[in-house]
């Protein structure tokens, strides 16, 4: 809603031709904005160069599972380019003594909201619905799966995110070489605690026994 109020007032002053009022006070506001914003910027890629295990900043955007931390780093990034934006025009406003750089500068604000938004609507969308996690659990599960229950194999196996550092895994295994029921109730609960014990923010897991279709 900011992004498009934005564009309304980009689209309302070219068509209006409004001069200038006080813009060094304008001027001001927006340097003071921009060095909070930066500040908080700051801190925010602190954080996330804690917990980024990527190569960039844009696999980490797509990969993250710290709602928290996604939220904060995208509205801050978008603050500081909007700010950047407005006061680019503004400068080029008051030295030429064109409103309609002001005018394009908050329509350009605008639309850079609203991509932001979308971005960020997108991935937390996914994470709601339910996102794989960036680690590949199967192929590790499966060698505990074969230490535990010789003979047995994953038939299927789901694995999401729950979380910020929190996954839910879920899958069924054969029951291999067992005959006996409680042997592989025991079997499975060892199963269990050794990819616990492997995966601590493996915070769900449910395995259950099955056969081949």
């Amino acid at each position: 809603m900011g992004g498009v109020f934005a564009v309304y007032e980009g689209v309302h002053k070219l068509s209006v031709r409004e001069p200038l009022t006080s813009p060094a006070v304008g001027l001001a506001i927006l340097l003071v904005s921009l060095g909070l914003e930066g500040f908080s910027l700051h801190a925010c890629l602190k954080e996330v160069r804690a917990v980024n295990a990527h190569d960039g900043l844009w696999t980490w955007f797509r990969k993250a599972s710290a709602v928290e931390l996604l939220v904060v780093f995208m509205e801050d990034t978008a603050a500081l380019a909007g700010l950047s934006l407005a006061t680019a025009a503004l400068l080029l406003s008051w030295a030429t003594g064109d409103p309609r750089w002001d005018a394009a500068g908050s329509i350009v604000v605008g639309v850079v909201l609203i991509v932001v938004a979308v971005l960020l609507a997108t991935e937390i969308k996914s994470l709601l619905i339910g996102e794989a996690p960036e680690r590949d659990y199967r192929r590790e599960v499966e060698a505990l799966v074969r230490a535990e229950i010789p003979g047995s194999e994953i038939l299927r196996f789901i694995a999401l995110n729950t979380g910020a550092r929190e996954v839910l895994l879920t899958y069924k295994v054969t029951p291999g070489e067992f005959k006996d029921v409680a042997a592989l109730i025991q079997a499975i609960n060892r199963l269990e605690a050794g990819v616990r014990a492997r995966f601590p923010e493996v915070q769900w897991q449910f395995v259950e026994p099955d056969i081949e279709p």
